[in-house]
């Protein structure tokens, strides 16, 4: 589980931010893809 310390949040925002990334990036590469066909 996820302890809610200060020392903790910003190991998490990074992690919440780096998969925000990750989703923006693929979603773009898949509709790229949809415009290409």
């Amino acid at each position: 589980m996820i302890r809610w310390n200060r020392s903790d949040m910003p190991d998490f925002l990074m992690l919440y931010y780096s998969y925000i990334l990750e989703y923006c990036i693929s979603f773009r590469e898949i509709s790229q893809r949809f415009t290409n066909l």
